[in-house]
């Protein structure tokens, strides 16, 4: 999905006269992913998951899209 902002997002969907709607929380690639802010010091393992070396202190890596 793109075209959101980060943080507070509504997204709306409307069809045969019916409208729903969901709120979201839209954040940075840097998280927080699940809850929380970032443990420390934090181990990057981004090489054995089979991703190139992290590129910044927030561990990250180039996205990368692989189908099986």
């Amino acid at each position: 999905m793109s075209g959101l902002r980060l943080g507070a997002n509504a997204l709306i969907a409307r069809a045969g006269g019916h409208t729903a709607r969901v709120d979201l929380t839209n954040h940075p690639r840097t998280g927080p992913v699940f809850s929380g802010p970032h443990q420390q010091p934090f181990v990057y393992e981004t090489e054995k998951a089979g991703l190139c070396e992290p590129t910044d202190e927030a561990c990250r890596a180039e996205t990368r899209s692989q189908y099986y």
